[in-house]
């Protein structure tokens, strides 16, 4: 796969990467808009869980809603203790695994009440 393709346009070449992450935290496609894995930068990504983490205003506490080959669970849990990819509001977080690699990673939306955006990003997955 030429570099062109995963990087943007305008970027500088000499950027080094992440340590064990080819591409970084940015999600980044290849010519056909396959996602690339973060760590080898191949298109073999295969998604094999949703987790939603729903604020409750005021309270304190998250409802994590996992999808996955074992079926739908629920928890309420302090939100402190969780792996919530917003600080400050709801997340939703993709658990991807890499046919070429290996290497398993989640890809995260994050709302933020502090900069009214929602971020995207690749972040390690951590099974629990």
């Amino acid at each position: 796969m030429a570099e062109d393709h995963i990087r943007p346009v305008g970027a500088p070449v000499n950027v080094a990467p992440q340590p064990d992450w080819v591409l970084g935290p940015i999600p980044r496609l290849d010519v056909d808009s396959s996602l690339l894995c973060p760590a080898c930068g191949s298109s073999g990504m295969h998604y094999f869980r949703i987790r939603d983490y729903a604020r409750h205003e005021s309270t304190g506490y998250i409802t994590i809603t996992n999808l996955d080959g074992g079926g739908l669970t629920t928890q309420i849990a302090p939100s402190h203790t969780t792996d919530n990819p917003s600080s400050d509001e709801s997340g939703v977080a993709l658990g991807f695994i890499c046919y070429d690699c290996g290497e398993e990673s989640e890809l995260t939306l994050a709302s933020s009440d502090d900069d009214n955006c929602v971020r995207l990003a690749w972040r390690p997955l951590v099974r629990k």
